[in-house]
Formats: structure tokens, sequence, C-alpha cells
């Protein structure tokens, strides 16, 4: 079988063609939530949240409270400071609240927040497995236990 496209020239030399040095993968970047999660690991106070905006004047007086404790290693003052999280100001002292108390603790998470953890991971697959069983048209009200 012969193909013909035209050409009717020899095909000549191979061209050589120059090859890119690789380059050098610059450290992927870490965000301040990994920042300060990394200096709660290693045993260090991480950073308290920059409250300096006005949106976040009324949160100031809190967050300075929770600094201090964390300063002083008071983890029940810590444990027993109530934070509503309902916006990212409130959330972000939560955070940073939960952290010192790694810190200032043995560095493990505490049993009630596993557990709170886990209780919240339940409801969220319940609601996962409800919404796939009507999206595959085996609609239930109710999840088979």
């Amino acid at each position: 079988m012969v193909l013909d496209y035209g050409n009717t020239q020899p095909a000549g030399e191979p061209k050589a063609v120059p090859v890119d040095e690789p380059k050098a993968t610059p450290a992927p970047a870490i965000g301040k939530r990994q920042a300060n999660l990394g200096q709660a690991q290693a045993g260090s106070l991480p950073a308290a949240p920059d409250f300096s905006k006005p949106t976040h004047a009324r949160f100031r007086a809190k967050l300075a409270q929770i600094v201090a404790s964390a300063e002083a290693g008071d983890i029940a003052g810590l444990q027993a400071f109530e934070i509503n999280p309902v916006s990212s100001g409130p959330k972000a002292m939560a955070l940073y609240r939960d952290l010192c108390i790694q810190v200032d603790g043995d560095g493990s998470v505490p049993a009630a927040d596993k557990s709170d953890l886990r209780k919240r991971l339940r409801a969220l697959e319940t609601e996962l497995n409800l919404q796939l069983a009507k999206s595959y048209r085996n609609n239930t009200d109710q999840p088979k236990a």
C-alpha cells in the first residue's frame, strides 16, 4: 500500500527540538488557617485573628479576653468562653480559641469536640444519602436504619 500526499521532495534530516530544562517547583503557598494549625500542632500559640477592620469592632473586646486567657494558659477559661459562630468574626474567634486549647493542653482534640463532629457528620451523611436517593428517583422520606 502506497500513500501519496503530493510531496515528492525527500524528507531530509530530522530537526533537533530544543528541550526546555525543568523549572524548579515553587513551594506550595500556605494560607493563614493552615499556618495557624501548624503553629498549634507544633506547640506554639497561633497568631490571633486580625480584627482591625471596622466590621469587627464589636468583637474586639471578646477577642482580647480570649487572647489574654490563651497567653495566661487558662484552658478552663478558654473552654468556658462561649462563642455563637453566626458570622466570620465569631467563627474566627472560635477557631483561634480551639487552636489555643490544643496548644495549652496536650495537643489532642477534646472528646466532646470529636463527638460533636461525629454528630454533625452523621446528619450531613443522612442528608446526602436522601438527596442521592431522590436523584436516583428512589424517593424515601426516612432513611432505613
